[in-house]
């Protein structure tokens, strides 16, 4: 697997005819005590980060050192120019950063999307595309210390998205709403959705996540092919966006749900899987797109069927499931067997559930919800398909 590294141009100048023409502003000073100013950071250039100027010492104390340069040298997803401001030096200090440089102008495409009343240009708004069956809906219920983080507490950042219904629109991204079917929202239960915006915010303060969710009890992979009901209903979100957002990555919970078809569905998962994401990223234009797939309940267990991996119906499945990924990470215990055959799905990767909590015999707690989207987007940064992560 080779690692995208963003390259970007560097645009920097000293006289004003040259900053002119690489669209900057020339640098402005104003006097201070004891010196001048250093110089702020110079603006962004078309979604292009140009790295600011470091601050120059005061005039009494030449050797004063300014304010660092802090811009990034940079290409999309990385928007924001600018540098530290230094200030002038005293007879006998050195110059210290006191203020902030010129921010980015928008990206690169020029697109920006309003996101509930906030101009966001399109490189910053990045987009989720989840699906799946009752775990994807949401079951989680404890613990109870998460239960804000789930379900009350606002990430100005986070947002979830849907083209219907009484949630329709960008709304803070809160359970039981990003993905929740009937049994989810009467219930006031927790899913992924939450968990994955609010954690990728946190791993890149500087973007808005969006979840574009959708999960129905009891559906397996051939409820979602294209060209069915359900296929329609989670594509109604990522269809409205295209073009005014990025997007991130298709996440899927599915597989332990064909025991609700034959065995033919069981066979076919991989190729059914393949489908399925071949025709999201052909109708996004999106052929790179990554794909998360849920590994089985791993912690399954035995009440009103067998549900274990050990057992009829998970010795079956495991199997085809485990012949879907691509890129094998090294945040799962087990030692895959590299994918053969038809079914395999380019840049896939299979999220873990070892070890997660269980509210009944195979839906998540809220705690699993929690990690388990962290392990994902861990797994999406180790593979270099989550650029805008904090390095």
């Amino acid at each position: 697997m080779l690692k995208a590294s963003p390259t970007g141009i560097l645009c920097t100048a000293t006289l004003s005819v040259l900053l002119a023409a690489c669209g900057l502003k020339e640098h402005e000073y104003s006097t201070a005590p004891n010196g001048l100013t250093g110089a702020s950071g110079s603006t962004g250039f078309a979604g292009s980060g140009s790295a600011g100027s470091a601050g120059s010492g005061g005039i009494n104390n030449p050797q004063g050192a300014g304010g660092d340069s802090q811009g990034v040298a940079g290409s999309p997803p990385q928007d924001a120019g600018g540098g530290l401001t230094g200030s002038g030096g005293s007879a006998n200090d050195s110059g210290a950063p006191t203020g902030t440089g010129g921010a980015g102008l928008a990206g690169a495409s020029g697109i920006v999307i309003d996101i509930n009343g906030i101009s966001v240009p399109k490189e910053k708004a990045i987009a989720f595309i989840h699906f799946g069956h009752s775990n994807m809906a949401g079951r989680g219920q404890a613990p109870t210390s998460l239960r804000p983080f789930f379900f009350t507490d606002v990430d100005a950042h986070a947002w979830m998205y849907h083209t219907s219904g009484s949630h329709m629109g960008f709304k803070p991204a809160n359970e039981p709403f990003t993905a929740g079917d009937a049994t989810t929202i009467s219930t006031n239960a927790g899913g992924p959705g939450t968990p994955l915006v609010k954690q990728a915010v946190a791993m890149a303060p500087g973007y808005h996540f969006i979840s574009v969710g959708y999960g129905q009890n009891a559906l397996f992979c051939r409820n979602y092919l294209p060209g069915t009901i359900n296929y329609d209903l989670v594509m109604a979100g990522p269809r409205a966006l295209k073009g005014k957002v990025t997007f991130a990555a298709i996440v899927i919970m599915l597989g332990i749900t064909e025991r609700h078809g034959t065995a033919a569905d069981i066979q076919g998962y991989p190729d059914c899987i393949n489908t399925i994401v071949t025709q999201i990223r052909t109708e996004l234009g999106e052929p790179n797109l990554p794909l998360l797939l849920t590994d089985y309940e791993m912690t399954a267990k035995n009440i009103t069927e067998d549900l274990t991996p050990t057992g009829p119906f998970g010795s079956q499945i495991i199997p085809r499931i485990h012949a879907i990924p691509t890129f094998l990470s090294k945040i799962h215990p087990i030692n895959y067997m590299p994918p053969t055959g038809q079914g395999a799905v380019t840049r896939s990767a299979l999220v873990p559930t070892d070890g997660l909590a269980l509210i009944d015999d195979h839906h998540f707690q809220l705690d699993s919800h929690k990690k388990w989207t962290q392990d994902l987007l861990d797994i999406m940064k180790e593979a270099g398909w989550f650029p805008w992560a904090s390095q």
